[in-house]
């Protein structure tokens, strides 16, 4: 499904809508919800939306777990931690249980890290999954997701969680959750925004472009894309649908 919005706080609505949603679902059927979430700017609205109304009201928090898709190897008081944005936007809110939060650095080299959260997925989780009731995914303007880089040779790890590295961008070492790993997950929401990324949003969906967001989707049997009208400029499908 690919849904279009207006502009960037209506996207954010919708996210958290998606949220929400699959909060509810998950604890009605089987009594806990677990979400990996993404890092970066573009979400970090639908979060702090997540803290009022009309949305903190319909989720059981008690029965939410708070996972991560990626990480930079750095402690949660840094300014770069994914982990760090997730709690000042809403996490540190006293509805949520601070026992259901799962951070994915918890110190060490990235392939340490990237060890020890295997380890703990496979603890919560068991060893086949399904895993996570809602994946969380953005977008570089380059094609990458999580922490997934072009030209990485990564794709294919039959692991869960990997170390991964960027000469790219600001932190180097990381740690990524695999596309193998966001296959066995229920379900997969990508939120992207602005113009800049709209030729990279036409090249993974409709001409099949082999980049690191394409190579995860294509593994994913339930997709829904929210763009907003920057991001989706450059699509000519049919099959979008405005809210």
């Amino acid at each position: 499904m690919i849904r279009v919005f207006k502009n960037e706080e209506a996207l954010s609505q919708g996210m958290a809508e998606c949220f929400v949603t699959a909060a509810a679902g998950a604890i009605a059927e089987r009594g806990r919800f677990s979400v990996a979430l993404s890092g970066g700017h573009t979400p970090a609205r639908a979060y702090r939306l997540l803290t009022a109304e009309p949305y903190v009201g319909r989720v059981d928090w008690p029965k939410a777990h708070f996972f991560w898709g990626d990480e930079r190897n750095v402690p949660n008081t840094d300014p770069d931690s994914n982990e760090k944005m997730a709690r000042e936007a809403f996490l540190n809110s006293p509805f949520v249980d601070p026992d259901t939060i799962h951070p994915m650095f918890g110190g060490g080299t990235n392939v340490e890290a990237a060890a020890a959260y295997e380890a703990l997925l496979r603890t919560f989780f068991g060893d086949t999954g399904p895993l996570f009731d809602i994946v969380m995914l953005g977008m570089g303007p380059d094609g990458h997701t999580l922490s997934l880089f072009p030209g990485a040779g990564n794709l294919d790890s039959p692991a869960w969680v990997i170390p991964a590295s960027t000469d790219v961008w600001a932190v180097h070492d990381r740690i990524t959750l695999t596309p193998l790993t966001v296959s066995l997950s229920r379900e997969v929401v990508l939120e992207i925004a602005g113009a800049d990324k709209a030729e990279m949003v036409k090249a993974i969906i409709e001409d099949g472009a082999d980049y690191p967001l394409g190579a995860v989707v294509r593994r994913c049997a339930n997709v829904t894309w929210l763009l907003d009208e920057g991001a989706a400029s450059l699509l000519q499908t049919a099959q979008t649908e405005r809210a």
